[in-house]
C-alpha cells in the first residue's frame, strides 16, 4: 500500500507494549516497512506490573517486533 507515497513507518511512543506494538503490527499487516525506535519509546509499567523480574518492557517489544 502506498498512501501519499509513504512506504516506511517509524514508530515511537508511550505504552510500548500496547500502542507501539499494535501500531507496528498493523503497519506491517498493511504492507508498510516498519521501524520501531526503542530509544524514543517508554511505558508506565515495569517488571512488577507483569510479575516478571528483570523485564525491560521496551526492549521486549523491540525483540518481539524484530
Amino acid at each position: 500500500m502506498e498512501l501519499n507515497k509513504v512506504t516506511h513507518l517509524f514508530v515511537v511512543g508511550f505504552n510500548a507494549e500496547y500502542c507501539c506494538l499494535f501500531t507496528s503490527i498493523a503497519g506491517v499487516d498493511r504492507g508498510y516497512k516498519v521501524t520501531y525506535i526503542e530509544d524514543a519509546s517508554g511505558t508506565v509499567n515495569d517488571e512488577d506490573t507483569y510479575e516478571m523480574k528483570g523485564l525491560d518492557i521496551v526492549d521486549f517489544v523491540g525483540s518481539v517486533l524484530d
